[in-house]
């Protein structure tokens, strides 16, 4: 019996919620066609709730459910001639007071990470016996409606059946050694870029216009290295638990460390446009040593104006992204999601490095009172960081 099965693993919702018994109605879809016949069940974690079929629209219905919350997980099974097939859904169905539910895999299938065709073949997502094919990526040019198809298509959807569980897994398997491959690959080129860049720049002038300019095209190359290697690290791991996927909390600490060199990365452009020598916040001149003792007095206002004139920027930035974020309280972090919680942790540690950097880099160019406001928001950000751990370790302890 051929079957495959996927638990997309997010943590149930767990708000204040008295158990109530509802007429609960989902409608499941795939790419807005219905999931028909299919035999659905719904739970909370592994405790059953109720079993039902789908109708031709995709439509499930089940009778006084005795809910403990409106966040419920869905699996769904169909035996039809091409074999078996099984999917689970965890942490993505919300139900709303009355028990309704609109839910389209097409989200599913985007976050997953593997070929979408693969998934909808594996998943049953493109069976067609409602009447209705679902737009399949690699036949959308054929999706329409199966009344009055013609038998010149059977033998293709009959080819498309053959494309076995092992035939997916294979082409998986050999999709993540490639990437394993072309990183490998792209660090040695780095490294040796980086060696290259390195020895022109021993023989340029270190106060030079010139030298700075390597010097941040070699820290963007080591950036580049290090992004290139989490990703190796990651696949490596991948290989090393047998080719699985991974699942959300297992790419997240990955994700935060990639998103430190982002930003780093993003800051040292932004430093080089704006025509900082490397390292510093001197502004690079660009005339020779007589014509700055020439210009050094009519110069010395402008550029005075130059650097308030960015501090006013920075003022802008400060206002826009720090001082009037909005950071929220122990009672409103109570109210989310476990996975809007994490979500929102790793913006928040984002923000944090963004901050951190800023004050590390460019401090100089600030007046002492938006030197303080990065200050006073650092701080800030870190209590609303303390404040998600302690929700999210409230919630650990509950289920424990």
């Amino acid at each position: 019996m051929k079957f495959f099965t996927l638990t997309i693993c997010f943590f149930l919702f767990n708000s204040l919620f008295a158990q109530k018994t509802l007429d609960v109605k989902l409608i499941l879809k795939y790419r807005n066609n219905p999931l028909c016949n299919w035999d659905v069940t719904i739970k909370h974690g592994d405790v059953m709730i109720a079993k039902s079929k789908s109708n031709e629209k995709g439509e499930v219905e089940f009778k006084s459910a005795k809910l403990l919350s409106l966040s419920i997980d869905a699996y769904g099974y169909k035996s039809f001639q091409g074999g078996d097939k099984k999917w689970d859904v965890k942490g993505y169905i919300k139900l709303d007071d009355q028990g309704f539910a609109v839910f389209d895999f097409e989200s599913i299938v985007k976050e997953v990470g593997m070929p979408v065709s693969m998934l909808e073949a594996a998943w049953g997502l493109t069976i067609n016996d409602c009447g209705q094919i679902a737009g399949s990526t690699k036949n959308e040019e054929k999706s329409a409606t199966a009344v009055g198809k013609t038998e010149e298509s059977k033998p293709k959807e009959e080819e498309e059946e053959k494309y076995s569980i092992q035939d997916m897994q294979q082409d998986m398997k050999q999709g993540i050694d490639n990437s394993k491959a072309m990183y490998e690959n792209k660090i040695s080129n780095l490294t040796s870029k980086i060696d290259k860049k390195t020895k022109q720049r021993m023989a340029l002038d270190p106060k030079s216009k010139e030298y700075s300019d390597i010097s941040y095209e070699i820290r963007d190359l080591e950036v580049e290295r290090e992004i290139t290697k989490i990703k190796l690290e990651k696949v490596n791991i991948q290989i090393a638990k047998g080719y699985k996927p991974f699942i959300k909390s297992e790419k997240e600490p990955f994700e935060a460390r990639e998103e430190v060199f982002d930003v780093e990365q993003k800051a040292l452009k932004k430093q080089q446009k704006e025509g900082y020598f490397y390292g510093t916040s001197d502004l690079i001149e660009n005339t020779s040593s007589k014509q700055k003792e020439e210009l050094k007095p009519a110069k010395e206002k402008p550029e005075r104006e130059k650097i308030e004139k960015n501090s006013e920027l920075k003022q802008d930035e400060i206002t826009d992204e720090v001082v009037e974020r909005k950071f929220y309280t122990s009672s409103e972090l109570a109210e989310m999601s476990v996975f809007n919680l994490k979500k929102y942790k790793m913006e928040c540690n984002a923000l944090k490095v963004k901050t951190e950097l800023n004050l590390k880099t460019k401090s100089s160019l600030y007046t002492p009172k938006e030197i303080e406001q990065y200050k006073a928001n650092l701080v800030d950000i870190e209590n609303q960081i303390v404040l998600i751990e302690n929700e999210l370790k409230k919630r650990s302890d509950a289920k424990e």
